[in-house]
């Protein structure tokens, strides 16, 4: 087992690849496959998850840049430019998770008007909040470029607190609701449901691995939970279990999208 952490640990550029790959196909699976007018009411948000995907691809293959070109070597503003992509990335993919698991909730439950307009107000507050802090800096960027890797650092860490835990918790139980409705228990498709079920629990499971086990910070929780102290009790980085979310959630999800599929043959039949 030793063995293995220590190539895990050497090989991390490879992981990341892994990372981001398994969430950049998830991505562009469901764009390709889901459909916004189908008459499966939570395909109409399918298109949030799938650029959270995207996005979130991209910010793991940033992360692979970083571990494989050591940034001693960069200028100033370099470094200071990739790390600030890198949490715009962040930043984004998550919102547009949180979105998906806000919007396919409301659904579920067939919220009346007020309930909408309440659920976005705070949606709003919640992304506005944590973009006003993570900006903050800019407007001393000199500094910033000066100290960017502890500005940067914090931005990250409030946004996995408070879009990436959220967003991918309400994502996994909203797909576990969705998974006991009517309209998705009438397909009578084992498939169907062990997908919906399978991503549901596995994007809480990355609620936690994503959303609580953040960088280490002068501030409690990061202070306490990080990613130091995970692998100093697991044995194995934080990256490894969530790539191995992010593989589990693009094998399953061809099972969720398999409704799209069922529709168009019901289609044709008719």
């Amino acid at each position: 087992m030793g063995y293995l952490i220590e190539i895990i640990r050497q090989h991390m550029g490879i992981l990341f690849f892994i990372y981001g790959a398994a969430f950049f196909l998830f991505g562009s699976l469901i764009i390709i496959q889901s459909d916004a007018n189908s008459k499966f009411t939570i395909g109409r948000y399918f298109w949030l998850l799938g650029i959270f995907g995207v996005l979130h691809g991209f910010n793991e293959w940033i992360d692979m840049l970083l571990v494989l070109h050591k940034t001693s070597d960069w200028v100033p503003a370099a470094i200071g430019i990739v790390f600030f992509v890198r949490n715009i990335f962040t930043y984004a993919s998550f919102i547009f998770l949180l979105q998906f698991g806000v919007w396919s909730l409301v659904l579920v439950y067939d919220c009346h008007k007020l309930c909408r307009w309440v659920a976005y107000a705070l949606l709003s507050l919640s992304i506005l909040f944590v973009g006003i802090l993570m900006m903050l800096p800019l407007f001393g960027f000199y500094h910033v470029l000066a100290r960017h890797q502890e500005y940067f650092k914090v931005g990250e860490i409030l946004a996995r607190y408070f879009i990436g835990f959220p967003g991918a918790l309400l994502t996994g139980i909203s797909l576990l609701v969705w998974q006991r409705k009517p309209e998705i228990r009438d397909i009578q498709s084992t498939m169907i449901n062990v997908g919906f079920m399978v991503v549901g629990i596995t994007f809480i499971v990355y609620a936690i691995l994503a959303g609580l086990i953040v960088p280490a910070g002068d501030f409690y929780p990061a202070s306490v939970i990080n990613y130091d102290v995970f692998a100093r009790y697991v044995g194995f980085p934080v990256q490894f279990f969530r790539t191995l979310c992010a593989i589990i959630v693009l094998i399953f999800m061809f099972c969720v999208l398999h409704i799209f599929n069922v529709e168009k043959y019901k289609y044709f039949e008719e």
